[in-house]
């Protein structure tokens, strides 16, 4: 049990601030939002200077391009952040209401479904930057009337992936085994491998031993099962989600493997004397499956940091609901990541990363979590500041908290104890960390001036990054917001708003004054508009 000494720190002096809760079920979303400013800290950096750059173009240029919603809700995420980052004392906090319906209108429901998808979601609309628009003919005109434009997004995608993991970040390996293989059934090519690879085979089976390898994307936030691990600590656990794992049913003769290196090997089998004296053809039948692992590792460049979820939670089938698990999970300040250093799969090589933040899920210990009224707790966030102080970020509550209270609550100590009361306003009794962030950051190896300069020249030529409405459209955007009365049966009008336009369906939706909620294609209707 954590220690029922006081855990709050005496200093109170910092920039940190909270954020308003408005909707009283945003925590999900603004937890990541706090985690997104204090910790990742490069990447607000660079959206704040986008935000800056953008509204010095829209200043200077008097027919300034107009973003799609989805640039819009990221104009609003960084407006929120620059917001967040000039709120100088800790009484204050900033009201996200902007932002909570960009995103809302952007996502689906499961996206922001808690605090880890939040925090993928945001970044999955950040790396829209330059992912985004690749079939709009009118970004494509753009990129080869103003080069600079496709050379500053291939700056903030470089930017980015060398922040989070890019593309190739991981390597995926697949090793299978086929033992018991008569020698007289070698293909031509196996006789040829083994002759090249100078192997006596002096009995009558071998083993085939099969290596395929690839690169792939790094999840963001990386999942660390917390449920299921023996292991009490997070070092055990992470070093047990990169250990090799069985594939069942994996088909090597069948797979082309065209996308991956490929090595084969052939090596004498050992264990072919135990199947002597039983009948040869059955025991070849029978043993000759392919037994094939898979695992993963991480490769250089390694991220600047890692973002790791931790899943402490498991379906309870005979409850029919997800639960937490009430495991405790040592949190270590340092974490030793593992990873290959060239194309030589045995040279590995370790980078240590920093606790920067996290985010926990509260709960109350007495919660009924079979009930109706059950609202699957409550998320909050630590971080630090500049001067490395810690700090629990609640709503818009701001607590200095020590060092090693903080690493207590992640782990998941706060049990039968009154600390994560005192913490919150939400009567959780059970606090957890769920999503951790950790930090190698060198500036310079991801270099933010070069993406902020690149980002002020385009600002002066009256062009930005963002993804922007196609030509044909930008009269259909411009409609939202205005209102207007639409003719209806018998001739007569009603008033309302136009609220939002789908580029794909071709409709806006339009509020009456009543309350009810339309969707038109607004050429078809017969309107007036009351804004000039």
């Amino acid at each position: 049990m954590m220690s029922t000494n006081n855990p709050i720190t005496t200093n109170t002096s910092s920039s940190v601030c909270g954020i308003r809760n408005v909707s009283g079920v945003g925590c999900h979303l603004s937890s990541a939002i706090v985690v997104l400013c204090y910790a990742l800290v490069p990447l607000r950096q660079a959206l704040i200077h986008l935000l800056e750059c953008h509204d010095n173009n829209n200043h200077n240029n008097s027919q300034p391009a107009i973003c799609t919603p989805e640039s819009q809700a990221l104009l609003e995420l960084a407006r929120l952040l620059h917001e967040m980052v000039t709120t100088t004392t800790t009484s204050s906090s900033v009201d996200p209401s902007r932002v909570f319906a960009a995103f809302s209108s952007q996502c689906n429901p499961y996206e922001l479904g808690d605090a880890t998808r939040a925090m993928a979601a945001l970044l999955k609309r950040i790396r829209s930057i330059y992912n985004n628009n690749k079939k709009n003919d009118n970004t494509q005109e753009e990129e080869t009337n103003n080069p600079s434009i496709g050379k500053a997004k291939e700056e903030f995608k470089s930017f980015y992936e060398g922040l989070l993991g890019g593309p190739t970040a991981m390597q995926q390996s697949l090793v299978g085994t086929k033992r018991m293989v008569p020698r007289s059934s070698l293909t031509t090519a196996e006789q040829e491998a083994t002759a090249l690879k100078q192997i006596e085979i002096e009995t009558e089976t071998v083993t085939i031993i099969r290596h395929k390898q690839k690169r792939v994307p790094m999840p963001c936030p990386f999942p660390v099962d917390c449920s299921t691990a023996d292991s009490t600590s997070l070092q055990e656990a992470f070093q047990e989600a990169l250990a090799p794992k069985p594939v069942k049913g994996y088909n090597w003769d069948r797979d082309p493997g065209n996308s991956m290196d490929y090595e084969q090997s052939i090596q004498p089998d050992e264990s072919s004397h135990q199947a002597r004296g039983s009948d040869e053809e059955e025991s070849s039948s029978s043993t000759s499956d392919w037994t094939t692992s898979k695992q993963t590792t991480f490769c250089h460049p390694l991220p600047a940091f890692l973002l790791l979820h931790l899943q402490r939670f498991e379906y309870h089938q005979r409850h029919g609901q997800i639960q937490a698990t009430q495991g405790i999970m040592e949190i270590p300040l340092q974490l030793e990541v593992p990873c290959h250093d060239g194309d030589n799969k045995d040279d590995i090589n370790s980078t240590y990363y920093s606790l920067v933040g996290g985010i926990l899920h509260v709960e109350d210990e007495d919660a009924d979590t079979q009930s109706e009224d059950y609202e699957g707790g409550h998320y909050v966030a630590v971080c630090q500041d500049d001067d490395n102080n810690w700090f629990l970020i609640n709503d818009e509550k701001v607590i200095p908290l020590k060092e090693t209270v903080v690493l207590d609550l992640l782990a998941g100590k706060a049990h039968s104890s009154n600390i994560a009361a005192n913490l919150t306003d939400n009567a959780g009794t059970i606090m957890r960390g769920v999503m951790l962030v950790y930090s190698c950051w060198d500036e310079q190896k991801c270099k933010l001036s070069i993406v902020n300069e690149s980002l002020s020249r385009l600002a002066e030529e009256g062009k930005t990054i963002l993804p922007t409405v196609p030509k044909e459209q930008q009269l259909a955007y411009n409609m939202v917001g205005k209102r207007l009365r639409i003719r209806w049966a018998k001739g007569k009008f009603y008033a309302g708003k136009v609220t939002s336009y789908n580029a794909t369906t071709g409709k806006h939706s339009v509020q009456y004054d009543d309350g009810d909620v339309r969707e038109y294609l607004l050429h078809k209707k017969t309107i007036e508009w009351e804004d000039e």
